[in-house]
């Protein structure tokens, strides 16, 4: 299944990137009222939105860091090979230091550092090759999400009615997207998702701009819900 880009919801396109000197953001606290984009001018701006949750999902908050990553190595290129590599290490210390505990932004940290140094040591360009770097990892994260969704859809039958919770990110968009191609109506139950309400603000936004039959619920509703025979399937995001 191969989606085109202006097809998809705006949270399953890009939702951050490097442009010129800065790094561009869609701040996700102003949905689903305002689609605005912030301006991000170095990697403390940049650590201090994902802080903020201006951006929100592991996989993306990772994807963000990197950009923080490459952001700093435009900066500084008039530095010398060392110095740029100690300022790249200090950017990616900061920009793990937001989320100490998720193994996917030190992951991405840790290969564009490597990249970097690689680089510099043999006098390549290092910003060209840092970023092509980071767009693989970006492309690969994109090729993951609609093959999750082709599996995904296989579990659907035609009729059914699901639970999500959270934002389980673009999976879902191609879960259902495949579901659809393939002749099944399914209808969304997203929960509310206290206390930052990623399910009413995000999850119901990027459903319902995509066209898919969704119903808003509190999270206290669930229990409700199944036992009144309202939820065939629940599915939610998983770290990989």
């Amino acid at each position: 299944m191969s989606i085109l880009e202006e097809e998809l919801p705006t949270l399953c396109r890009p939702t951050v990137w490097f442009e010129e000197d800065k790094v561009l953001m869609l701040d996700r606290r102003t949905l689903p009222d305002n689609i605005s984009y912030i301006e991000l001018h170095n990697y403390e701006e940049v650590a201090k939105a994902i802080e903020d949750m201006v951006i929100q999902g592991a996989g993306s908050i990772a994807i963000a860091a990197g950009y923080g990553i490459v952001l700093t190595i435009a900066q500084n290129l008039d530095k010398s090979p060392d110095k740029i590599l100690e300022i790249v290490k200090k950017a990616a210390r900061r920009l793990e230091s937001t989320r100490p505990t998720g193994p996917h932004i030190k992951r991405i940290t840790n290969l564009l550092v490597s990249k970097c140094e690689e680089v510099l040591n043999i006098g390549g360009d290092v910003l060209e090759e840092v970023k092509r770097t980071l767009q693989g990892i970006v492309n690969e994260r994109r090729i993951t999400a609609e093959l999750c969704g082709k599996y995904a859809a296989e579990l659907l039958v035609d009729g059914d009615t699901i639970l999500t919770h959270c934002f389980p990110g673009p999976a879902l968009v191609y879960m259902l997207l495949a579901a659809k191609k393939e002749g099944k109506k399914v209808k969304v139950f997203a929960t509310e998702t206290r206390p930052y309400l990623q399910g009413a603000r995000l999850t119901c936004f990027t459903l319902l701009e995509a066209g898919f039959d969704t119903t808003l619920i509190t999270d206290n509703m669930v229990g409700y819900c199944m036992w009144k025979g309202l939820i065939k399937k629940v599915f939610v995001a998983a770290d990989r």
